[in-house]
């Protein structure tokens, strides 16, 4: 496929935007109790508002910056840690996933950053719409959290931030420790191209 020639649109982020929405809130008045992991996610999150970190599930196998997310949007809105705001914070980092894919679909097609920032490629959102990864925005998961922060990593090594792309980088191993994978890509990525460009240098 043609991406360069996907149709391009700010209608198109705003309607990823408000079918987000909308599925969260059809989420949770169907499923309004705990789902899958969530009895192990939600109780350590809770834990966390509450200032008790010294508390842990031996069970969960993650790291704890999915809790910790909760703790800082939940001191920046204001909201009480129940579960249907608990799972507010994957659908927000999802929200950020078309952005990501289109700064890096740029990137990789050699065309310049876009000035305006909401206005997103139609394949970008529907990369961002992939089944696995769209059904676990909607739960209190460390999946989409730990994807958006790689992706911003990537965006930022793009843009030659290599101080932002270690933090994103290194913040994002905190949702999945599985990430490290991710992040020596970008590495191996970035040190190849950097070869490479200094291979084409004309000598002197």
């Amino acid at each position: 496929m043609a991406w360069r020639n996907t149709v391009s649109s700010p209608l198109f982020y705003v309607a990823f935007c408000a079918a987000t929405v909308l599925v969260l809130k059809e989420v949770n008045s169907v499923v309004w109790e705990p789902y899958m992991d969530e009895p192990f996610h939600v109780p350590q999150a809770q834990a966390y508002c509450e200032s008790k970190w010294e508390v842990w599930d031996p069970k969960i196998t993650t790291p704890p910056g999915l809790y910790m997310s909760a703790v800082i949007i939940r001191k920046i809105f204001m909201f009480k840690c129940r579960l249907p705001l608990l799972r507010l914070v994957p659908a927000l980092h999802l929200l950020s996933l078309p952005l990501s894919l289109h700064a890096l679909e740029l990137y990789h097609q050699r065309l310049p950053s876009s000035q305006d920032i909401l206005t997103t490629p139609l394949s970008s959102v529907v990369l961002a719409s992939f089944p696995p990864l769209w059904f676990f925005g909607f739960l209190f998961y460390t999946d989409v959290p730990g994807i958006a922060f790689v992706l911003a990593a990537f965006v930022m090594q793009a843009n030659g931030s290599n101080w932002m792309t270690a933090l994103l980088g290194l913040w994002s191993l905190f949702f999945r420790q599985t990430n490290i994978i991710w992040i020596l890509y970008i590495f191996a990525y970035h040190t190849v191209r950097t070869l490479r460009f200094a291979q084409r240098r004309p000598t002197e």
